[in-house]
């Protein structure tokens, strides 16, 4: 999808994969400035883009599902 669709798609997507594996995070690509608190409050729970720390993310990720 696109920046533009993801306060559409992404509530619904998101309560879905809750519902299902209510651990398993939720990781969007892309970092739409204007929608970043939207998108956390339906259960994004961190964005990968290019401005990303990418090592950050990779130690939260990691944390998060135990490896």
């Amino acid at each position: 999808s696109t920046d533009d669709t993801y306060p559409d798609v992404a509530p619904a997507f998101v309560a879905a994969v809750k519902e299902a594996r209510p651990a398993m995070p939720v990781i969007l690509a892309g970092y739409p400035k204007e929608q970043v608190e939207t998108l956390r409050a339906a259960g994004i729970d961190e964005f990968i883009h290019l401005r990303a720390d990418c090592l950050a993310v990779n130690a939260w990720l990691h944390r998060t599902i135990a490896i």
